[in-house]
């Protein structure tokens, strides 16, 4: 009998020990579990914060592309940082939009908060127009402010006036009988024409305003030249036409619409001049003897303003041009 309660006694004593193992390794467990909870949330805290930090990093990037400089034989602009953080350019992408062609470029430019960096591009060709994007290493993206650019000089200076004109190739040009605007367009500033050609002229004109303007059939162009006394004669007086406008066989011309011409806000068109008269189809012919004459031209504009409540009729000279026609027998 004793030795049978000895041996019971050793077999709860041993049953305890296991109890007390079993309830150690579950709380070791627990305790593991719960550590490991910890760590994986903190390494998720870790995670979201310097996700939020790349993020506003990415946010408070801020670049201005300002003076891009035009007639070069590389791309060249200036870039100011207005973020918060430093910023590492890291892409260019620049686009041809005459050809269609599309070329990337790896940068490594730095820039500081508040500073201002001069960027030489890759080479660009004369006369074509390009538009290009700059690329950060943070995945934001930026363009100039303007439209596009074209590589020609062009000069400095402003126009207090509602419409302006760019002094580039493409920009004041003419045809004649004959001829289309695709295939035989030239510069307009100097012409070397037969005497009594029929001609049309177009000039490409920016509508200044923060409002859309329509052009009305009273807009012409005025070449006035000065005689041997230096007295100034109007020699050519040539209304605006239809968009397009090219002389059929009867020397006529497509006459201005009866809503004239538009001119979106802050966007450029051409403007087309020929009639001899307002709202006429007769084309303007050259004088009929050979002489080699200068001219001032005149760009008279009549136009309404979109949203203006009295639907007002304005006026105003929009540029002086130079000019010289040269006719030969």
């Amino acid at each position: 009998m004793t030795i049978h309660v000895s041996f019971l006694r050793k077999r709860r004593g041993v049953s305890g020990i296991i109890s007390g193992v079993f309830l150690v390794s579950v709380a070791v467990m627990i305790f593991n579990i719960l550590a490991w909870q910890f760590f994986q949330y903190d390494a998720y805290h870790r995670t979201v914060l310097e996700r939020d930090q790349r993020e506003w990093e990415r946010y408070n990037e801020r670049l201005l592309i300002m003076e891009v400089i035009t007639g070069t034989s590389n791309l060249n602009f200036t870039v100011r940082n207005y973020g918060a953080v430093t910023v590492h350019i890291v892409d260019l992408f620049l686009e041809c939009l005459i050809n269609g062609t599309n070329k990337y470029y790896s940068l490594d430019i730095w820039i500081g908060s508040g500073t201002t960096k001069r960027v030489i591009g890759p080479p660009i060709e004369p006369g074509l127009v390009y538009d290009f994007r700059i690329g950060t290493e943070r995945g934001n993206v930026f363009a100039p402010s303007g439209q596009y650019i074209v590589n020609e000089p062009q000069p400095m200076g402003g126009q207090s006036t509602p419409f302006t004109l760019s002094f580039l190739t493409n920009s004041f040009q003419y045809i004649r009988k004959g001829e289309t605007w695709s295939n035989n367009a030239k510069p307009a500033w100097y012409i070397t024409s037969e005497k009594g050609s029929y001609i049309v002229f177009r000039l490409n004109i920016t509508n200044m305003y923060q409002s859309d303007v329509r052009l009305l059939s009273g807009c012409h162009l005025l070449l006035i030249t000065p005689d041997v006394q230096g007295n100034l004669n109007a020699a050519y007086k040539m209304f605006i036409v239809a968009e397009g406008a090219t002389i059929d066989s009867n020397n006529k011309v497509p006459k201005c619409p009866t809503g004239g011409q538009m001119i979106l806000s802050k966007k450029s068109v051409y403007v087309y001049f020929s009639a001899k008269t307002e709202n006429g189809t007769d084309a303007t012919q050259l004088i009929n003897n050979a002489a080699d004459n200068n001219y001032l031209n005149f760009v008279g504009t009549f136009y309404k303003v979109s949203g203006d409540p009295y639907d007002t009729i304005f006026g105003a000279t929009a540029a002086v041009i130079a000019m010289q026609i040269k006719t030969t027998g």
